[in-house]
């Protein structure tokens, strides 16, 4: 994990939380943050966001100068709101995913946006080499969603979330999504006939055919220098790219991302 290869960030969460955990523990200093309404949090490793969380509580009792005289904040306030804006991206991503309306479609523009975060920030030293090892973690926990190219067609598809499109950090999805869409799109509706071929199938085990080995028409299908299968698949290929086109020039050329529903524009 990345934050646990951060030997400063790890030191620093032990020690709010045993600061926490003394507080929580202490009946007079419970009282005193509940009056100035403020809850410490402690590190729960099994849970996404943890970290930034307990953060994210010290700073809000900071904010509010909850904190005991005799016994301040163990943490200095601008380390505080660095190692936040450092793992802010992850909340965030985090909560995204989180969402019940969230598809496969989010994943790839919010992990962008998020690497390019990290990328993009000016610190040196230990934030540096967290801000490093988050991108190395990310990359790696989503390596299989960043080599798809169903992910990538799916964002671009999502018409009502088509804001990345633009952005800097995104190009390169982009294109990609751009060269797969029409190969994509057939595995979908190949997929897709096949079933619905099956299903006819079945429907027709039953039935006896009234062709005979020897009729013409068989002998002809034989010859022919495309079957039924491969002629359809031709066609849909031809349909798909005019589709491409009308997208890209509807879409994408026009700048038209304003649609609030993806039912509404492919309808």
């Amino acid at each position: 994990m990345a934050i646990e290869k951060s030997q400063q960030l790890s030191k620093l969460l032990r020690k709010l939380s045993a600061y926490a955990a003394k507080h929580k523990n202490s009946i007079n200093s419970s009282k005193f943050f509940i009056q100035k309404k403020a809850r410490l949090k402690m590190e729960n490793k099994t849970r996404w966001s943890s970290s930034f969380m307990i953060l994210d509580s010290f700073h809000k009792a900071l904010k509010k100068q909850a904190f005991p005289p005799d016994d301040p904040c163990p943490i200095n306030l601008d380390v505080l709101e660095l190692y936040l804006q450092i793992l802010q991206p992850a909340f965030q991503f985090n909560l995204i995913m989180q969402k019940s309306k969230s598809s496969i479609a989010d994943v790839l523009p919010a992990l962008n946006i998020m690497l390019s975060k990290w990328n993009r920030m000016q610190v040196t030293g230990n934030y540096r080499e967290l801000c490093d090892y988050l991108i190395a973690a990310f990359k790696h926990k989503f390596k299989d969603e960043i080599n798809s190219s169903v992910y990538c067609v799916a964002s671009l598809l999502n018409v009502s979330k088509l804001t990345w499109i633009t952005r800097q950090d995104c190009l390169n999805m982009k294109k990609n999504a751009l060269e797969n869409l029409v190969e994509v799109t057939k595995q979908i509706t190949h997929k897709k006939s096949r079933q619905n071929s099956n299903e006819h199938g079945r429907l027709n085990e039953t039935l006896v055919s009234s062709v005979t080995v020897d009729s013409l028409a068989e002998c002809m299908r034989d010859d022919d220098y495309l079957s039924d299968n491969e002629v359809g698949n031709e066609i849909s290929t031809y349909e798909i790219e005019k589709e491409k086109i009308l997208f890209i020039q509807k879409v994408l050329d026009n700048n038209l991302i304003k649609y609030k529903s993806n039912a509404k524009f492919w309808v």
